[in-house]
């Protein structure tokens, strides 16, 4: 054995370097240096070496990392007992052949398991199982905080096939970096991960599972989360701002007081799911903070998700000094319940001239229920831009079966190519709100006034273009004299739209698409239905006005698609694409 010296911190830092700008993302793969073969204590002493001495022996004089192995005849569980943590001073590689665990029932007030005591070091935990089960959790007064209990990391972590549980406060990270791949945390109270600011953090499949008196994560800096799971724990991971977060493929699944809450300035969440998870007050799945200035959601599923006073899904903070934008592109809200706004999302109300920009692209919205107002999406001070979106079986017990806007002052809404069927509240079965239009667009069978031009201020104007409202239980609009005939609507059975707009039954089949010949076929303003909002297309995708004609409606006539061939390429769309679509959105699942 060396001891160790001042002058060795500078080579460490040096490898630790090498690692990073490598790319590689793990230490350089070399033979074991030092082995361990005492396997009961960590300081235990007789013929041959114990986990302490390893730690302190000469590195690999080629990769400059000390790599630990273990020969102790089968599985093995190392116990810390009488002394002080293992401290890390130099490039660290521990490899426990997946049958090696450690663990300590020391008070966590005077001892971790590990502490890298070097800024310049590298600690690469591989195939080891950590716990550091105790009752004594210190009272940590801020700004002192808490050392945690199995390792206290800086420089550079890894951890990868490694299960952390049974712990109080088991890492935290301070400085430099930290990859999780492939690890487990279960069973552990307090903050599971605390990582700091500035800290650079990976985590990929892994599993955050039945901490049911904890935090998973409480996260700085820029963090990266991929094809992980956080299940069944018991409050929300926290990214509490200074933060750049991105997550994709995880799930975040019976969670009982959320499962986010994001206060970073640009967060993307794509092809995640959140199922069941709750919240104590708002945000059953996720919360945003008013730091949160830009979020991308892409491809998600929000399930049954419910808080019990706002957000059954997501609940936004009011934005103050500055916009919020949210954009939700091809995700899925079913079965979300609040117990008073926004059955799927609450938005709350500004607390200056700010407001939420919320620009919705190929979504669905369907089955979510509030017993206030907004069964799909209650927001205050916000801007809804919405293309190519269903909204349907959603219900409100007071205003906006599918959304409830409640602006201190006019902001201009547009909801093109996209269906409002089948909600239902006392007013505002579909729409409850002002300066909004609705460009080809279908609202029908939805109970109570469809579109209720509703506001805290005096109202401004509801603009129909392309628009069918047609079939609902209460009438389609209302009151009177608050809406504005942009040409080519229909409306049926009766004239509440406007004395200008045609009445006619539209036909339509249980896609919502009129039937050949009925009087929404091939009636619409071309001019609105090739540009912007709409684009050209209906909200199936299919191209609009490829015989010249397209449809009042958010969707284009069956015989058309199958003339045009369809958004496919020339297919036969015909029942095949009846049948994909049906399967795709919610109508009558």
């Amino acid at each position: 054995m060396r001891a160790r010296s001042t002058g060795f911190a500078q080579v460490v830092t040096l490898a630790a370097i090498v690692l990073i700008v490598t790319g590689v993302g793990r230490p350089v793969s070399a033979s074991a240096n030092a082995v361990v073969t005492l396997c009961h204590d960590v300081d235990e002493s007789g013929c041959g070496t114990n986990l302490r001495q390893a730690i302190a022996a000469t590195p690999d004089q080629n990769s400059l990392i000390n790599t630990i192995t273990f020969q102790c005849g089968g599985p093995a569980t190392i116990s810390f007992t009488i002394g002080g943590p293992l401290e890390i001073f130099q490039a660290t590689s521990i490899d426990g052949g997946s049958s090696v665990a450690l663990t300590s029932a020391i008070p966590s007030s005077r001892n971790s398991l590990f502490v890298v005591a070097n800024p310049g070091s590298f600690l690469y935990l591989n195939n080891l199982t950590l716990s550091h089960t105790n009752t004594d959790h210190p009272i940590c007064i801020p700004p002192v905080t808490c050392p945690s209990t199995v390792i206290n990391g800086q420089g550079v972590t890894q951890l990868n096939n490694v299960t952390i549980e049974d712990s109080y406060s088991p890492l935290s990270v301070t400085s430099g970096t930290l990859t999780i791949s492939q690890s487990r945390f279960t069973g552990n109270s307090g903050t599971v991960v605390d990582i700091g600011d500035g800290v650079t953090t990976t985590v990929v499949g892994s599993s955050f599972q039945n901490n049911s008196d904890a935090t998973p994560m409480v996260a700085r800096g820029v963090v990266s989360i991929t094809g992980s799971q956080f299940v069944g724990n018991g409050s929300a991971s926290f990214f509490p701002g200074a933060c750049q977060l991105s997550i994709d493929g995880s799930e975040f699944r019976n969670n009982s007081d959320a499962a986010l809450q994001i206060n970073c300035g640009a967060t993307t969440i794509s092809n995640s799911l959140f199922a069941n998870n709750s919240a104590a007050r708002v945000g059953g799945a996720i919360r945003f903070f008013a730091g949160a200035r830009q979020i991308e959601l892409r491809a998600d599923r929000f399930l049954s998700n419910s808080a019990p006073a706002g957000g059954g899904a997501l609940w936004l903070a009011p934005p103050e000094n500055g916009d919020i934008a949210i954009f939700v592109d091809f995700s899925i809200f079913k079965g979300n319940r609040s117990g008073n706004l926004g059955g799927a999302v609450d938005i709350e109300k500004s607390a200056d001239l700010s407001k939420t920009i919320v620009r919705l692209r190929r979504a669905s919205f369907s089955r979510n229920t509030a017993d206030g107002s907004g069964g799909a999406i209650a927001a205050s001070d916000a801007q809804l831009l919405a293309s190519q979106t269903v909204f349907a079986d959603n219900s409100a017990k007071q205003q906006g079966g599918a959304v409830a806007l409640n602006n201190a002052q006019p902001l201009h809404s547009v909801l093109a190519n996209s269906l409002f069927v089948r909600n239902s509240a006392p007013n505002g079965g579909a729409f409850s709100g002002d300066d909004s239009d609705f460009i080809n667009s279908t609202v029908d069978s939805n109970a109570g006034v469809a579109i209720a031009n509703s506001a805290s201020h005096p109202p401004v104007h509801i603009k129909l273009a392309n628009t069918i409202v047609s079939n609902n239980s209460q009438g389609g609009c209302g009151p009177a004299g608050l809406f504005d005939d942009g040409r080519r609507n229909l409306q049926f059975p009766s004239a509440d739209c406007g004395a200008s707009i045609d009445v006619a039954n539209p036909h339509l089949d249980s896609m919502y698409i009129p039937l050949p010949k009925s009087p929404p076929s091939g009636a619409g303003d071309m001019t609105v239905c090739m540009h912007q909002p709409v684009d050209g297309r209906d909200i199936y995708g299919s191209a609009r006005g490829s015989s010249g004609t397209c449809a009042i409606g958010a969707a284009e006539n069956l015989l058309l698609r199958q003339a045009s061939g369809g958004n496919s390429g020339g297919c036969n769309c015909g029942r095949t694409l009846v049948d994909r679509l049906r399967r795709a959105l919610p109508f009558g699942q």
